[in-house]
């Protein structure tokens, strides 16, 4: 099923307990769609032992099993749905209460069994209809993903050629600050969603040549891109004056060569999309790219007016490094192809990991302490064929199968060195994405989990399924 609700779920079931959510400013203005039709629609209606075990459970493991496997016999280990009801309940009035929940199968119907479908409404409890803004289902959309037990990381998101929210850093605050003012004005936003979800200032900035602390212009000299310690600052300094502990995501950007405004600075070999948080001065002078420096200091709060002292001590801003990280499959930059282990993670050690360690320094010698990092999106190009139905058809290259196992063996050596485990978001769960595909499939449902790149997570990267709990040794043997 496609009901929101089940998706959730399966999301959860599957191990994973925070979600990148995507959105554009400009589409929380407008209206939902009031065409004839409404947009909850008739769905299966699916147990939830069907949609937890039959459809959230590696089918090896269920192989494996053998004669031991039913949905009754395993029912007791599933965590419980706690979700939106389904069927809808009953409202009191006859015409909606009597509607049928089965279909029957047109006679020349060869596959499946049984005569008749079980159905229900998918997506009945979203808000929606005639004059009802976007903004009000995001909201409610946000509200539940956290009561299910998820954190959120809002992410704004445009793939827009020119776009207004860099080239205006008030603009982009004033739209931050009047989102997470509605936030917290959520009566449920002290108690149960501060300290859960996060705000994401820009996905991948670079893309509009933005520069730590230049000004990026187009060829024919308009603004595409302001000093983004300008636009951060700002934004930030909103966000805090309504909610003063939130930490707040940001990438890296200004040090690779993903920006169609090639004049706007230049890179560090094999650097790309959302990193690029370089503070070596030796590295910054030899490569001339942009510096973040300023960001990791205590006069960056006192510039925007955000200064915090704790215990006496000035205290700097509470954020949060987000890199994306990519193979050159995904890239195209064939130096990642062949660039050995040693020189990919030195660049990542440039860029991110010396600074969650507490090992690195601003271009100024000036020490910057630990600091927290989530990889925002990490991923690999899945050559499959997507539109196969009912199957999983991830298919990776050796090299990158090679490539994610560094990424991984990387992030558990961070946690090594800090005791402090390296989040990750893995890009991506919809079936859409052109070049990594979903964690579900085929194109044209998005219902098949992709086991591989399950497998992948859990024996990679420590994802541990609801049915891990359970058959341990499966999940620590399963090969990808």
């Amino acid at each position: 099923t496609n009901d929101f609700a089940a998706v959730v779920y399966r999301i959860k079931l599957l191990g994973f307990n925070a979600i990148r959510v995507q959105f554009r400013f400009s589409d929380l203005n407008m209206d939902l769609p009031s065409g004839s039709e409404p947009e909850f629609f008739p769905c299966l209606l699916d147990s939830d032992e069907y949609i937890g075990i039959a459809q959230t459970m590696d089918p090896q493991l269920i192989e494996g099993l053998g004669s031991k496997w039913s949905l009754e016999s395993i029912k007791p280990y599933l965590p419980k749905y706690k979700g939106m009801p389904h069927p809808p309940p009953e409202t009191g009035n006859p015409a909606c209460d009597s509607t049928p929940w089965t279909a029957s199968f047109l006679q020349n119907y060869t596959g499946g069994q049984g005569a008749t479908l079980n159905l229900t409404m998918c997506n009945w409890y979203l808000p929606q209809g005639p004059g009802v803004p976007a903004l009000y289902r995001f909201l409610w959309q946000l509200q539940y993903l956290i009561s299910q037990g998820f954190y959120v990381l809002l992410d704004f998101s445009s793939t827009r050629e020119r776009e207004v929210n860099v080239e205006n850093p008030q603009l982009l605050a004033q739209n931050w600050g009047n989102l997470w003012r509605i936030l917290t004005d959520i009566p449920a936003y002290k108690d149960y969603m501060a300290g859960r979800i996060f705000p994401d200032l820009v996905n991948e900035p670079s893309r509009w040549g933005c520069q730590w602390q230049d000004t990026c212009h187009g060829v024919n000299g308009t603004r595409v891109c302001a000093p983004i310690l300008q636009t951060f600052g700002l934004a930030a300094a909103a966000i805090w004056k309504a909610d003063p502990n939130v930490p707040i995501f940001i990438n890296g950007l200004g040090q690779d060569n993903s920006t169609k405004w090639d004049q706007c600075g230049n890179y560090y070999p094999g650097m790309h999309w959302g990193d690029g948080f370089i503070t070596n001065q030796k590295m910054i002078e030899q490569y001339d790219i942009s510096d973040p420096s300023d960001i990791f200091t205590t006069a960056f709060t006192q510039r925007f007016g955000i200064f915090r002292v704790e215990r006496g001590e000035a205290q700097m801003p509470r954020i949060v490094l987000s890199p994306h990280i990519y193979p050159g499959t995904i890239t195209g930059d064939p130096n990642l192809l062949t660039q050995k282990m040693e020189a990919t993670t030195y660049r990542w050690d440039l860029s991110w990991g010396w600074k969650m360690q507490g090992l690195d320094t601003t271009s100024q010698g000036a020490r910057i302490p630990p600091l927290p990092v989530v990889v925002g999106e990490v991923g690999a190009k899945d050559w499959g064929d997507g539109s196969v139905n009912n199957t999983d058809t991830t298919l990776y290259t050796p090299a990158d199968k090679i490539w994610l196992n560094i990424v991984a063996s990387y992030l558990r050596a961070l946690s090594d060195k800090t005791g402090r485990q390296p989040s990750w978001f893995f890009w991506a769960w919809n079936a859409n994405s052109g070049d990594t595909k979903g964690l579900v499939g085929p194109n044209t449902t998005w219902r098949e989990i992709q086991w591989t790149k399950v497998r992948l997570l859990i024996r990679a990267f420590g994802l541990r399924p609801w049915y891990c709990g359970w058959w341990p040794d499966f999940c620590d043997s399963v090969e990808w």
